[in-house]
């Protein structure tokens, strides 16, 4: 209002902003939001400007109206209404600003609540700050005007006329005179000190820190304002923001072909498998197909309901295209990369689907800042139902993957080629996925995953404390812990060293003054007394007492502590995937995609509903090591049932090779499950079973164990003569039995590795990927180095050296050799183990360990199969297959009969009381035992 109290008016102007366009946005070359230019500067800058948008600008229109009353009658003396337009457009304009900025890094981010920016945004958004933003510098640079500055009127009328020459004579005095020093002006002025500082005084006083309103709070006064749940759409949607959301879509198809582009400076999109894409070019085309494109459509009935419809129509004559959406770009994936164009023609058909949605507006206000984008849009739901599907598809689209150098591929048609039963599944899970019900479980099913990606993971008390998970819940430590292994080998040197002088209180308890001592079998010492005070003269001893006694603790103590490593603290195997290209290019891999535990993996086949298998598991390779354990101790250091320590020895000996099986099942269960699938595009898929840390050290701990209880033996005085099979004074039949088992050995082993023994059929939807395999002992190890050189030492070359063995006991050179050698091949042998494990557990066990695991992993998407396909993942059928299998039944009779013959003593026995020269001499040179020394004295 403007008073004039000399003409007795008063003039009256209000001024209506009609529209404001920015002109040029798109033309944008250059946008760095944040960057960190300094360890606490941040930089801004923007700028437009490209060959086709060189200006950037912006455009108002206004309607001005001006009445002029008289003051002392307050009547409307005149009036005038005048609309206007002012475009103001600069070429190349660019603005870069510079700053610095502490934010607390306990404070940011996801501590701060939806609720509390919105009640109180600037107290929590400057709490965050350790200091007010500090402004350093602004560059504000553009070339020139694009085109005069001008006013436009758009009224008509001799006033109107006359007011907007006016107006444009005052912009045409500016036009000739400011308009070539504005660019330098502008710039000299917005890097100006005095603008800086005005500035910060500003920001000194505006964004100084406060204290951010307590979230409780916060969220107590939204929940007075919002109710908590909102599912009333038609005031939302049917209204002006109906128009709004339809012409976006109906532009979007008009246009029939839109190309986004210009994203150079985007940084890399993240892809499962650990993809990452770089794009050039979003593109859409053939738009023109689809009509009826509607999204969120409230119905009248059903207030919380939004209905969405599409229809894409097949193509004619006339228009020969689909709808097809492009992605144009390059993709890294492990030490594989790959740059052209993938694009989807979609299937014609029709697409009407109903929701309930419902909003929690409290949980929503309750979100972290900031939530991922996926948890921002599914975490506020309190209800999304699909209460109506249908959808009619003719067909299931075209995939296409064109390379930059190189044909085009169809990646779809390829595996319908390569895996026709697998199309065919895909075909009935698409009409599963049309229905209601179909539809409504697979968005439930996506939806439980998102939710769970989105509440952050508590940590639990073994996780904070290191100590990791498998697939079952049982805790182990990572492997490359270095404090595991010094740990151990303290504990180890620790009970060596209480076993060793355990040995001396032998001689404490009964002193004597003889050099030798009592190495009787019946001695009532314990063994490891008689090792320790045993002399060069001790046969059993080998020469070095104090040392034989040190190791012998020393194998047993790295055996019971390997075993308590590899059954309770180790990861014990492991199941991994991965995706290569056939030019040996890897996309993907990851080696511990399933992680056991030995209690895990025996937990497994408790779940697979093989309670046998479970039974065995934890007897052969925990309860009967423990149990050679205890016995080896017993014999070792007190001097209970001495008259029976061969026996127990013996005992110990079978209990503590059972541990050995292990290998069996681990590699039986490698070679089934270890598959390469071909896939489209060149891909190959391959499944492999891989051995951990806990595996290694059980080996470990087996070979210790058995090691020192063949030393035991060794130190043990014999009450009886060595065999004579040794010695080339075997009877006839014995070499012959020897010989001709040994051949049968020989060709059985060679004809189960070399041979088929096992037939592996993959069921469930994996069945339709991986086709039936017959298996050779050849296949055993095979994605496990370590595994591979294990069972061929223990299924080759053990049983070899029974072999060898044979030839040095016949012709008598070496008779010493020949017992070790027989000794060391029947403790390592894995023939009878293997095939008892084979026949009586694995083929038993494999499909319940297998399926279940794999449910298990995925649960979700199994229970899905199974309700639309009718069936599992994937479950797992092995059988015999007799060539191969005779021969590892051959070659374990023939190892069987050298093992009785060469270590039991099969067919040498002698007449009660008969003492054979070599026995006689063996007995004329022991030494005085601690009884004989106590008569000396």
């Amino acid at each position: 209002t403007v008073k004039q109290p000399d003409a007795g008016l008063e003039l009256r102007v209000t001024a209506f902003l009609k529209s404001a366009s920015i002109e040029g946005a798109d033309g944008m070359s250059d946008f760095s939001p944040v960057a960190a230019v300094g360890p606490n500067d941040l930089r801004f800058k923007v700028s437009w400007g490209t060959a086709k948008r060189p200006a950037f600008g912006l455009g108002v229109d206004v309607k001005v109206q001006v009445e002029a009353v008289d003051l002392s009658s307050g009547k409307s003396q005149a009036a005038m209404e005048q609309e206007m337009s002012l475009h103001l457009a600069v070429l190349s304009p660019s603005l870069e600003v510079q700053g610095e900025v502490q934010v607390l890094a306990r404070e940011w981010p996801g501590t701060r609540s939806l609720a509390q920016l919105m009640v109180a945004p600037k107290q929590c958004l400057t709490s965050m700050l350790k200091q007010a933003p500090l402004l350093k510098s602004v560059q504000m640079k553009f070339q020139q005007l694009a085109a005069p500055l001008s006013f436009v009127t758009r009224t008509q009328g001799a006033l109107e006329n006359a007011l907007a020459n006016l107006l444009n004579n005052g912009v045409g005095l500016f036009n000739q005179v400011y308009q070539p020093l504005l660019p330098g002006a502008i710039q000299r002025f917005a890097g100006s000190q005095k603008l800086i500082q005005t500035v910060n005084n500003q920001l000194s006083q505006q964004m100084k820190p406060q204290t951010c309103i307590d979230p409780a709070l916060a969220s107590q006064q939204v929940r007075n304002v919002f109710p908590q749940y909102y599912g009333d759409w038609p005031p939302v949607f049917g209204n002006w923001a109906r128009q709004l959301i339809d012409n976006f879509f109906d532009g979007f198809i008009a246009s029939n072909t839109s190309v986004l582009e210009d994203f150079g400076a985007m940084p890399k999109v993240p892809l499962p498998l650990d993809g990452k894409v770089a794009l050039r070019q979003l593109i859409a085309t053939g738009l023109d197909q689809v009509s009826q494109l509607r999204v969120a459509l409230p119905t009248a009935d059903h207030p919380s309901w939004l209905e969405n419809k599409a229809v894409a129509k097949c193509p004619t004559d006339q228009a020969p295209w689909r709808p097809t959406f492009a992605v144009n770009g390059s993709l890294v994936a492990g030490n594989f990369g790959g740059d052209g164009l993938v694009s989807l023609e979609m299937p014609c058909g029709t697409l009407d689907a109903e929701v309930d949605v419902v909003v929690d507006f409290w949980h929503l206000m309750d979100l972290q800042i900031p939530p991922t984008m996926t948890c921002a849009m599914m975490s506020p739901l309190a209800k999304l139902d699909i209460k109506k599907v249908n959808a009619t598809w003719g067909g299931s689209g075209r995939v296409k993957v064109q390379p930059k150098d190189g044909p085009a591929q169809y990646p779809v048609d390829q595996m319908c080629t390569l895996h026709p039963d697998a199309c065919k599944l895909a075909d009935e899970m698409r009409e599963f996925v049309s229905s209601t019900e179909g539809a409504t479980r697979l968005y439930h099913m996506a939806r439980d995953k998102v939710l769970s990606k989105c509440t952050s993971p508590q940590l639990s008390a073994e996780q904070e404390e290191g100590l990791q998970k498998d697939q079952l819940g049982y805790t182990y430590v990572e492997p490359d812990d270095y404090k595991v292994w010094l740990g151990s080998a303290v504990v180890i040197l620790a009970l060596a060293a209480t076993y060793t002088f355990a040995a001396t209180l032998g001689r404490l308890v009964k002193p004597d003054t003889c050099e030798s001592a009592d190495l009787s079998p019946t001695s009532s010492l314990p063994l490891a007394t008689i090792c320790w005070y045993g002399t060069p003269a001790s046969r059993s001893v080998g020469g070095i007492p104090k040392i034989s006694t040190f190791v012998a603790s020393t194998l047993m103590a790295a055996g019971l502590v390997a075993r308590i490593l590899a059954c309770f603290w180790l990861p014990f195997a492991s199941a991994g995937v991965s995706l290569e290209q056939k030019t040996g290019g890897t996309i993907f891999k990851d080696e511990t995609l399933l992680q056991y535990t030995f209690f895990g993996i025996g937990e497994q086949f408790y779940l697979g509903g093989s309670l046998y298998c479970q039974i065995l598991w934890f007897f052969m390779s925990l309860v009967s090591a423990l149990t050679c354990h205890a016995i080896l101790l017993l014999v070792w250091l007190t001097p209970f049932l001495a008259s029976h320590r061969r026996k127990l020895l013996m005992a110990a000996l079978v209990l503590g090779r059972f541990a050995l099986s292990e290998a069996e099942t681990t590699g039986n269960t490698a070679m089934v499950l270890g598959n390469a699938v071909p896939m489209p595009l060149g891909m190959v898929q391959k499944m492999s079973l891989g051995l951990e840390a806990g595996a290694y050290t059980s080996w470990f701990a087996t070979a210790c164990t058995v090691f020192a209880n063949l030393l035991l033996l060794k130190i043990l005085p014999r009450p009886v003569a060595p065999k004579e099979w040794a010695s080339g004074e075997a009877p006839r039949f014995i070499t012959i039995v020897q010989a001709v088992n040994s051949v049968m050995m020989v060709a059985g082993i060679c004809v189960w590795y070399f041979c088929d023994f096992m037939h592996a059929e993959t069921g469930g939807i994996a069945g339709a990927l991986i086709p039936p395999a017959n298996y050779s002992g050849s296949g055993l190890g095979k994605s496990d180095l370590g595994l591979h050189i294990f069972i061929i030492l223990t299924a080759g070359v053990c049983p070899l050296m029974h072999i060898v063995a044979f030839v040095l006991g016949w012709t008598g050179k070496a008779p010493k050799v020949a017992r070790g050698l027989a000794a060391v091949a029947t403790s390592f042998c894995l023939l009878d183990l293997f095939t008892i494990g084979y026949l009586a557990t694995f083929l038993e066990g494999v499909n319940g360990f297998a399926s279940s695991a794999v449910h298990d992993f995925a649960k979700p998407l199994c229970e899905l199969s199974q309700e639309a396909l009718g069936k599992d993942c994937l479950t797992m059928t092995a059988s015999v297959v007799p060539l191969g299998t005779v021969g590892l039944l051959v070659a374990t009779a023939a190892w069987s009969a050298l093992a009785a013959v060469q270590v039991l003593g099969f067919g040498q026995k002698r007449m009660a009381g008969e003492v054979t020269p070599l026995q006689a001499e063996l007995r004329a040179a022991e030494p005085p035992s601690f009884q004989e020394c106590d008569a000396r004295a």
